[in-house]
């Protein structure tokens, strides 16, 4: 009920505010809270513990590093 209600919100209030101080810190928080739970929530459990076991760690950081580097060329053409 969360996802929906919030589209619904963000898209009501979308033609209200335009490139502010506001939808910037908006912005960064939830940037923010995606790198949060990838690198706290998921890479920790994969590096450590069961996922640790399962494949090497060394194509683990590969993948790691492959990703945010791919990721900081798209914001630099984005």
């Amino acid at each position: 009920m969360t996802t929906p209600l919030a589209i619904l919100v963000g898209t009501a209030l979308q033609g209200s505010f335009h490139d502010t101080k506001a939808v910037d810190g908006l912005k960064a928080f939830a940037a923010g809270t995606f790198i949060y739970v990838g690198l706290i929530e998921i890479l920790m459990k994969e590096l450590t513990g069961e996922g640790a076991q399962e494949g090497g760690m060394q194509l683990k950081t590969l993948c790691l590093v492959l990703g945010y580097g791919l990721m900081a060329m798209l914001a630099i053409w984005v």
